[in-house]
């Protein structure tokens, strides 16, 4: 599975993106529809666990890929190496909370290694509120406007919110981020930890880096990693 192939290529974290299927039970998968990783078009909050787990998604990247099944939370939990983090992408329903929250509570010291994601500000919130000690990271899908020339939500409101959370991060995307590197230093200060996504590259990682980011999200953990220790040999 690729969470324990990352692992193996020296990633210090794996993100997991949760959703629930029509008949109640939480899945790790990225699309709200299984086309991109199966070559079939299933929804999945419309499909029940049995014909999800029925689906090859892992064919459609690479020959090595195949016969990989859509994993349900409870594998992935079980399979969490020690002193690794999950994150935990929420991309389902308020429905989907309680038997989440049933599942971390089940999973007893592993519960202070997961950080729960969302860019629902209702969804932290019941979540803060379930399980107090829980790591929190507000998602921020940000935009840059043409007519004000600003990236939304501002930088201010973005911290405002995960203060008001008492979210330990703030994550949002490379492109954001660069244009805007200040956001770093002055979530810093408020003692918020930013978070970037998707960097594949590694000059640009280094860049990050170098900026004071907290987490770097790739597709590549090997590729980074590897760059990271040579640049240290240097």
């Amino acid at each position: 599975m690729a969470f324990l192939l990352a692992f193996m290529q020296g990633a210090d974290a794996v993100e997991a993106d949760v959703r629930m299927s029509s008949d109640g039970h939480l899945v790790v998968v990225h699309d709200e529809d299984t086309k991109r990783v199966s070559g079939v078009s299933l929804k999945v909050s419309k499909t029940p666990l049995e014909k999800l787990r029925a689906l090859d998604v892992g064919r459609v990247k690479t020959r090595r890929g195949q016969g990989q099944r859509m994993p349900r939370l409870e594998e992935v939990l079980g399979m969490m190496p020690e002193e690794k983090l999950l994150h935990l992408h929420l991309k389902m329903g308020p429905d989907g909370l309680t038997p989440l929250i049933e599942q971390l509570k089940a999973v007893g010291e592993l519960n202070k290694r997961v950080r729960m994601m969302s860019g629902e500000v209702e969804t932290l919130m019941a979540v803060k509120q379930a399980l107090p000690d829980c790591g929190l990271i507000l998602h921020c899908e940000r935009r840059w406007t043409q007519k004000s020339d600003l990236w939304l939500p501002e930088i201010d409101m973005m911290m405002t919110v995960a203060l008001a959370l008492g979210a330990e991060a703030v994550a949002v995307d490379s492109r954001s981020l660069a244009a805007e590197p200040e956001m770093v230093e002055v979530m810093k200060q408020r003692g918020v930890k930013t978070h970037v996504w998707t960097v594949n590259r590694a000059p640009s990682a280094r860049r990050f880096s170098d900026l004071g980011v907290s987490g770097i999200k790739t597709d590549y953990p090997g590729h980074l990693v590897s760059s990271f220790a040579k640049a240290a040999r240097v």
